[in-house]
């Protein structure tokens, strides 16, 4: 007879004992015999039911007592498996006819399916979650509503699957057997009560060392002390199956917030983290698994994130002696440790996926990690913590045949090819709410032309290559940062490459600031870039560097602690009228000479330093004067933090003096209008209009062109750059104010001659097609061979509404010509 159990009933009458048998009697604390009823096919005798009738789903049994709520004495259910390979059904059902047919169908039951190949499933609510685990002869299963109202299912007190919670419209119910073998036998049955259910669900304690179980222990393994474990089988192979905890870090609420390990013995593969139950596969009797979140540790000595269940990234190295933990946060991340530094953190939260369990694989044999422990905290004591104002940035788990650290100085060394190293310490969410102790890295360029890169990555960025590797040939791995090239360009990163702002030489310092929601990119003080609005889903970010030549060294590698701008940044501003001053040039490419003249090497940059921030600046644009006919160059503003992913700064509005006398206009980045011809010593003039919000584009103080769009206030800050692709020079380069909007076109005077422009080199010039009088105005075609090409001029001035001349004449000159001559916009 199965007994439902509850607490000691005195052996022997005592004083006040009668009475404590009518309360008991009346308790469903008291143990009673249990007893069954729509019994079909089936013998029940001693708590142990057994199938007599014909194979078919066509016998089982109901218990008489009902659970009534989640919270009552009797939660539960515990019995032996007597054979194995049998089909048969236990659980918990509100459905009383006694059906014994198609009960996976029926939303009113739940709880364990096994079938002949010895699986076990689990059912609840219509839903089949299968091969949860194998099973075999003796097996003891327990299923019970556990504390948290959720149901739970165990298999040699090792849970293998927890069920959702139960609506109070599901009760009352009963404990339900369905067999289909014959000679199907449970035995044992017993009801648990909440003493009982309370030992199950027992919590794990903060510095337990974990008890290893699983297919692993019979055999693929050797324990030790500590929750100690050591790959035994032969071969360096996945062969040795898995070991799995036999305790839990239950739910959300579990004191124990993750597991802290030492590596046994240096460059031995095996896998090590957490694992729950749709991580697991089954097969006869047996548990394997594949780790949820955790470490990969590579036979070359490599670490290797494992978050949900992928192979993430390289986060660092280790070796012999290091301890690796995994802790869960307040908000349900999971993050990685190695020797007490932060290096991962998880993709996602942990919430779907509890229980989760310790897990170990080896691959090579003599894999080995020892003192392994459930813990609540970083079991190394040192964890993050945010750094002080010029401290040393700390680096760990790097190559150290690829790198040297001395200080705030790191060298490369080894070979000639892309390595890179990581901090240990990183930005989190605090520093956009301003509560963060630093908000950037500075450091220095000690030598010139060799490739760098400097900036920010996503702690659990899948991309990032920690030891190396042909990934970071592009530097697509980097969310913000600075690129140095052989080149001495500056190359930006925001997210996207942002192209080239300005060159650098061996000296000069750079910083990367967070303020204001953004980055702020600076060289030797002055402003070079802003960046995009920083998105908070992109914290924390860890600070990284990357290098490709050898030599190649960075020092001053310093975190600042300041939440203001630099106040050379601050106090530098200019006015309407001054000489624009620049930043961010390669000295071997352009030089200055004179008053406010730059020279230009092919492939020269330069930068202003100061920007034009918004609609009320003072700056509304610059002036300029082209002093050499030759060399292409293009001048104009860039949006500083727009998406290019150019090679070189977008030119979203500005010139473009082409070497074959046109001007070209840009106007969104697009550059296919000419709406002049240019010589030397012409001016130019770009002006943003307040009031239109446009772009006005001058030569030699006349409106040429207006953009099409109206800009907005996401289009600031701008920032004036020149580039030329040929040796030329530009001088007289000036901030322009309001005040420079009210300019003077030409006064067309009725009979005066049409002054021309085109392809030459002064006012009265003789090309190879053409020669013209400036006093009269007349063009003469020069052949000096006959081409079959025509040949063109354009008027210097031209012809608006408000004006007083409204059109052209001339007098042909000679008979048997081909021309063309008239207006056009």
């Amino acid at each position: 007879n199965a007994e439902y159990m509850g607490r000691n009933i005195p052996t022997s009458p005592t004083f006040g004992s009668a009475m404590l048998l009518i309360v008991l009697l009346l308790n469903p604390w008291a143990a009673i015999d249990a007893t069954w009823s729509s019994t079909s096919g089936v013998t029940v005798s001693s708590g142990t039911i057994t199938k007599t009738g014909a194979a078919g789903w066509n016998a089982g049994t109901l218990s008489d007592v009902q659970i009534t709520a989640t919270g009552t004495s009797f939660r539960g259910f515990r019995f032996t498996l007597s054979q194995a390979q049998a089909a048969l059904y236990v659980g918990f059902t509100s459905d009383t006819s006694g059906n014994w047919q198609q009960f996976v169908n029926n939303r009113q039951t739940i709880g364990f399916i096994f079938d002949t190949y010895q699986r076990v499933s689990v059912f609840q609510s219509g839903n089949t979650k299968l091969y949860r685990s194998g099973y075999q002869s003796g097996d003891v299963f327990e299923m019970f509503i556990t504390s948290a109202g959720v149901v739970q299912f165990r298999r040699n007190s090792f849970v293998i699957e927890q069920g959702s919670v139960l609506a109070t419209t599901t009760f009352p119910m009963r404990m339900k057997v369905e067999m289909y073998t014959t000679g199907s036998v449970i035995s044992n049955v017993q009801f648990l009560n909440d003493t009982d259910i309370q030992a199950a669900e027992k919590s794990v304690a903060n510095g337990e060392s974990v008890v290893w179980t699983g297919l692993a222990v019979s055999g693929g393994a050797t324990l030790s002390a500590n929750g100690g474990i050591e790959k035994a089988i032969t071969g360096s192979a996945w062969n040795m199956g898995a070991a799995l905890s036999s305790q839990t870090i239950s739910n959300a609420k579990s004191i124990v917030r993750g597991i802290s390990f030492l590596v046994t013995r240096d460059v031995k593969a095996m896998t090590v983290g957490l694992v729950n139950r749709d991580r697991m596969l089954s097969s006869i009797g047996s548990l394997l698994d594949e780790v949820l979140f955790g470490f990969s540790l590579q036979v070359d000595g490599r670490l290797v994130a494992i978050d949900q269940g992928t192979s993430r990234q390289n986060i660092g190295v280790y070796g012999a002696g290091t301890r690796l933990e995994l802790l869960i946060n307040a908000m349900g991340y999971l993050e990685y440790y190695c020797d007490g530094v932060q290096i991962y953190y998880s993709t996602t939260t942990v919430d779907n996926y509890y229980p989760l369990y310790a897990s170990f694989k080896g691959y090579t044999q003599q894999a080995a990690i020892s003192n392994v422990v459930f813990t609540t905290a970083s079991v190394s004591g040192v964890g993050y913590t945010l750094p002080s104002d010029n401290s040393a940035i700390r680096f760990v788990a790097y190559d150290t045949t690829a790198f040297t650290i001395s200080g705030t100085t790191v060298t490369r060394i080894g070979s000639t090819q892309w390595r890179s190293i990581s901090a240990g310490t990183f930005i989190t969410s605090s520093l956009l709410s301003g509560s963060g102790s630093v908000n950037g890295i500075d450091f220095v360029v000690s030598s010139n032309n060799l490739r760098r890169f400097i900036g920010f990555s996503r702690l659990n960025s899948d991309t990032i290559d920690a030891y190396g590797g042909s990934s970071m040939t592009n530097v697509n791995t980097f969310l913000h940062g600075i690129y140095l090239d052989t080149t001495r360009r500056v190359a930006i990163r925001d997210v996207f490459g942002k192209g080239y702002f300005g060159g650098y030489q061996g000296g000069d310092k750079f910083s990367i600031r967070f303020y204001n929601g953004r980055f702020w990119y600076l060289r030797n003080g002055f402003l070079i870039y802003q960046s995009q609005p920083v998105n908070p889903l992109d914290l924390p970010l860890i600070p990284r560097i990357a290098m490709y030549d050898l030599s190649n060294s960075l020092t001053g590698l310093v975190w600042v602690q300041n939440n203001t701008l630099p106040a050379s940044l601050v106090s530098l501003q200019q006015s309407p009228g001054e000489n624009i001053t620049w930043t961010g040039y390669d000295t071997t490419k352009i030089t200055f000479s004179g008053s406010n003249v730059l020279s230009f090497a092919a492939g020269g940059y330069v930068a202003s330093q100061v920007w034009i921030w918004n609609f009320d600046s003072a700056l509304k644009g610059f002036e300029l004067v082209k002093d050499s006919f030759s060399g292409r160059s293009e001048v104009g503003f860039t949006i500083v933090n727009g998406d290019s992913g150019a090679s070189e700064p977008t030119y979203n509005f500005g010139f473009i003096l082409n070497n074959d006398g046109w001007v070209y206009v840009r106007d969104g980045g697009f550059s296919n209008f000419r709406p002049r011809m240019f010589d030397d010593g012409n001016v130019f003039r770009l002006l943003l209009n307040p009031t239109t919000k446009k772009f006005e584009y001058y030569r030699n103080y006349e409106l040429i062109y207006t953009s099409k769009q109206a800009i907005t206030e996401s289009s600031f800050p701008l920032m004036m750059i020149a580039h030329c692709t040929h040796a030329t020079v530009l001088r007289n380069f000036r901030w322009m104010g309001s005040s420079d909007f009210n300019m003077t076109s030409f006064n067309l005077v009725p009979l005066s001659p049409v002054k021309w422009f085109g392809r030459g080199q002064a006012a009265s010039y003789v090309s190879s097609s053409f020669s013209i009088d400036p006093v009269y105005g007349s063009v003469i075609r020069i052949y000096r061979s006959y081409d079959g090409n025509r040949r063109s001029v354009s008027s210097n001035d031209f012809l608006t509404l408000n004006q007083k001349v409204r059109g052209v004449r001339f007098r042909v000159t000679a008979n048997n010509i081909q021309i063309n001559v008239g207006l056009v916009p």
